[in-house]
């Protein structure tokens, strides 16, 4: 009985020691503060199988800015940063949403007033390339803590 009790004990041991989460891993490197959204689950999104996508801000730049990183190994390895918005002037509040091998991204940008308008940007290659930055808002409305879903939008193949 106690042989019994012992393998059952070992077995679920060694079953528990397969479970769980893997160990952290460090996804930015800068010396400056780095930031997620307001609402942190605005800053990752999956897809398609195997891609997780993750966007953040910080100011390693002397400026904020959002940067972009991806990967195509259910997380194990990531991509180096790619820096998603242009110019001067403090960027923030970014979000994410996948769909295929459509990833879309979209975040405040604030003029020297804190006036902040909306920037989006997509990726039609699971975030290997991006498309140019498209303003949705300007600063004159002064939009903020933007979110982008993708159960409105039509799905695309990768490279489309």
């Amino acid at each position: 009985m106690r042989a019994c009790a012992l393998t059952v004990l070992i077995l679920c041991l060694a079953a528990s020691a397969f479970a769980g989460w893997d160990p952290a891993v460090r996804l930015t490197a800068s010396d400056s503060a780095t930031h997620n959204s307001m609402t942190p689950a605005r800053s990752v999104a999956a897809g398609p199988p195997g891609c997780v996508h993750v966007i953040f801000y910080d100011n390693r730049t002397g400026d904020q800015q959002i940067y972009y990183k991806r990967s195509a190994d259910s997380g194990s390895t990531w991509s180096a940063d790619t820096l998603l918005s242009n110019g001067a002037g403090l960027k923030g509040e970014p979000a994410v949403a996948a769909s295929g091998g459509c990833v879309h991204a979209v975040w405040e940008d604030r003029d020297s007033g804190y006036n902040a308008g909306i920037r989006y940007r997509r990726s039609t290659d699971a975030g290997l390339t991006w498309l140019a930055e498209t303003l949705l808002a300007s600063t004159a409305n002064n939009c903020r803590n933007p979110s982008v879903g993708t159960g409105f939008l039509r799905p695309c193949r990768l490279g489309r």
